[in-house]
């Protein structure tokens, strides 16, 4: 993937964050916000293809170096602290943010 595609993808992350439940507390949000922010945020499998060097369906903090987004909340999607983003964390992650 082009550098571009990394940009969306870090910019789509920090965006989400801001509409996670406690960063608009008692706001109001238009629905077209929402789904623009919803649609930026790309899915495990694209963060697997463009970033999982060893193959292993899984990042890691080493893999995920160029995307500082992800590495800020790193932490906070490796739920079971094993040092790698799965599927499910990664999936459980964004619809947290999206609640």
């Amino acid at each position: 993937m082009n550098n571009f595609n990394i940009k969306k993808i870090s910019m789509a992350l920090v965006v989400a964050s801001f509409v996670s439940g406690t960063a608009f507390a008692n706001s109001d949000i238009s629905d077209d916000l929402i789904t623009k922010v919803e649609s930026a945020v790309p899915t495990f499998s694209e963060l697997v293809k463009q970033y999982d060097a060893n193959k292993n369906e899984t990042l890691n903090v080493q893999e995920l170096v160029e995307n500082v987004q992800l590495i800020e909340v790193f932490e906070v999607v490796d739920a079971n602290n094993d040092n790698e983003i799965n599927n499910d964390e990664y999936n459980h992650y964004v619809e947290s943010i999206k609640a």
